[in-house]
């Protein structure tokens, strides 16, 4: 199946409820949360960007979601909360980046708009 192509630059901010320093941080999610489970919110703001042919310049968004204590052995609770002014292409997009066949492209624009911000 045909996954259409992310792209995104934007701003980004991650809150968990795991005592600090987050263990998903230095782990790349293998670690235990430093709780039962991890609640967790990730907030976008895209500057510019697109999936396929639909432009989300502009658009905010965020996850909200709930997994065990090692996120990486999955089973998460995800939801996704979009911005009222985004058009039904842009809502449509943006919440099928919950969908797990879309999550990885995502992650990659996400670790991209990092690393840009890090430099």
């Amino acid at each position: 199946m045909m996954t259409a192509t992310w792209k995104i630059n934007g701003d980004y901010i991650e809150s968990c409820n795991c005592d600090y320093l987050c263990p998903c941080i230095y782990t790349n999610p293998q670690g235990a949360a430093t709780h039962d489970n991890c609640v967790a919110l990730m907030a976008y703001r895209i500057d510019q960007g697109n999936f396929g042919d639909v432009s989300l310049d502009g658009q905010r968004f965020a996850f909200v979601i709930r997994s065990g204590r090692i996120m990486a052995d999955g089973g998460w609770l995800f939801g996704a909360v979009v911005d009222e002014g985004a058009d039904e292409d842009q809502r449509r997009a943006l919440t099928r980046s919950s969908q797990w066949h879309e999550r990885a492209a995502l992650r990659r624009g996400m670790l991209r708009m990092l690393l840009r911000q890090a430099a």
